[in-house]
């Protein structure tokens, strides 16, 4: 973390340089500025709490299961929250997701 400004290693490497990169071209949008700013503040707190939504994700595969659906990207966000999770995220947003994401490659 930077004593300066407060923000990581993340915020400096990864979040900035994409939220730069995206803003005035197609993918730009309200919502993109907002919550790309939470992301960038590390504000994870708004919203439904990953513990929620990871009730949610069992629920839909344990339905599919009984049904002999299978849903693969389902089963994806599930591990992704499951993670999030285990790292003390069942707090905050699916915002918190990028630290799952990104927790293996930040040096």
């Amino acid at each position: 973390s930077d004593p300066d400004t407060g923000r990581s290693a993340l915020q400096y490497k990864y979040i900035s340089p994409v939220g730069k990169a995206l803003a005035g071209g197609v993918a730009d949008s309200k919502i993109l500025e907002v919550h790309g700013q939470h992301i960038i503040n590390g504000n994870f707190k708004l919203g439904a709490k990953a513990k929620t939504e990871l009730k949610d994700l069992v629920q839909a595969l344990e339905l599919a299961a009984e049904m002999v659906v299978n849903l693969p990207a389902t089963g994806l966000s599930r591990e992704l929250y499951n993670d999030l999770v285990a790292m003390d995220g069942e707090e905050l947003n699916h915002f918190a997701l990028i630290k799952v994401l990104v927790s293996d490659w930040l040096v």
